[in-house]
């Protein structure tokens, strides 16, 4: 069973911290010299499963990140927001084999959008009323 197996590869990731570069960078490797379509999309489904249970280790954060942005589908939007949301929320609990279809069907049937960009985060912070002016005008006058 394929779900089996791919909730093998990810409860490794997730309780082993010293697998998780090792994870990554084989996961790109056969994402980058796969020329079968059918088995990239697998390796694809498996790279946002790792994402949405733990994150990658700083050092293969940026190399996850630059590959996602120049070779995942849609320009790697939802992978890099999954990879945002694992390093700096909670990643959720190893739910079972069986629930992984589940977990995928819902990062790949809504989009995506990270809670940590930056002018999300930048329009959260407590500006004082002249600054809050001041962004709200440059914002007016750029539309």
């Amino acid at each position: 069973d394929p779900w089996v197996a791919a909730h093998a590869m990810v409860a490794a990731g997730s309780r082993n911290a010293e697998l998780r570069a090792e994870l990554y960078m084989q996961l790109v490797k056969q994402l980058r010299s796969n020329a079968n379509l059918k088995s990239r999309a697998k390796y694809w489904e498996l790279l946002a499963l790792c994402l949405h249970f733990f994150s990658p280790p700083s050092g293969a954060d940026d190399i996850v990140h630059v590959f996602c942005k120049g070779n995942a589908p849609g320009g790697g939007t939802k992978y890099v927001s999954l990879m945002h949301m694992a390093m700096f929320g909670t990643p959720p609990p190893l739910c079972a084999p069986d629930e992984l279809a589940d977990r995928l069907s819902i990062f790949e049937g809504r989009s995506m959008r990270s809670k940590y960009s930056y002018r999300e985060e930048a329009e959260a912070l407590p500006f004082p009323t002249s600054a809050r002016h001041s962004m709200e005008m440059r914002r007016m006058s750029a539309s």
